[in-house]
């Protein structure tokens, strides 16, 4: 349940919040299963908050601190994330929906099964990241970086991949249809039981040792 003191100072502003938290280093927050929808929380420090089902759809969190942060379940459709620092953080089940996320870092994290229909991703950071059973139908994955990252099971659906790198990628038993594959590095990645539909798959070619 929200901490209710928490949640006053936080609709203060990211001044005062950031401030708060510079004083109170190791209290736990606790922000879950509560409406924050639309609001303005651009370069807030939310690493390691209790985040778990709350509404930040159509929230500003671009340049947001949320390394670590439990997002499971979380709503966060159209949600401005532009180079947020999302690292380690949870996000299992989230809803990710049109939401923009370019430049944001998102290494290590946990996205199983998570929604991306019709979001930005590109030239976001998804190294090491679980994304297993993610949704990526209609979404930007233009220069993003997937190495290391395990998609198996993922959707691939009239998604952009141009310029992805996929090294070292767990792409086992995904499905690609209609994806723009053009440019992608493939090195090391596994495509075992990958389901192409529609889709040509273009990839530069590992360049030679120097």
């Amino acid at each position: 349940m929200a901490n209710q003191e928490q949640r006053n100072i936080l609709q203060q502003g990211t001044k005062a919040w950031n401030a708060w938290r510079v004083q109170h280093k190791e209290t736990a927050i606790d922000l879950s299963s509560i409406d924050l929808s639309s609001i303005d929380l651009s370069s807030i420090d939310l690493h390691n908050s209790d985040l778990r089902d709350t509404h930040l759809s159509y929230a500003n969190l671009s340049g947001a601190n949320l390394s670590g942060a439990n997002l499971e379940g979380t709503h966060l459709s159209s949600t401005q994330l532009t180079s947020a620092n999302l690292s380690g953080a949870s996000l299992k089940g989230a809803h990710l929906t049109r939401a923009e996320l370019t430049f944001a870092n998102l290494s290590d994290a946990n996205l199983s099964g998570a929604n991306f229909t019709g979001t930005d991703l590109s030239h976001a950071n998804l190294s090491h990241a679980n994304l297993s059973g993610a949704n990526f139908s209609y979404a930007n994955l233009i220069n993003t970086n997937l190495s290391n990252a395990l998609f198996n099971g993922a959707k691939f659906i009239y998604t952009d991949l141009s310029g992805a790198r996929l090294i070292y990628t767990d792409l086992s038993s995904a499905k690609f249809v209609h994806t723009n594959l053009s440019g992608i590095e493939l090195i090391s990645t596994d495509l075992s039981g990958v389901e192409l539909n529609d889709t040509d798959l273009k990839a530069n070619s590992p360049k030679p040792a120097s």
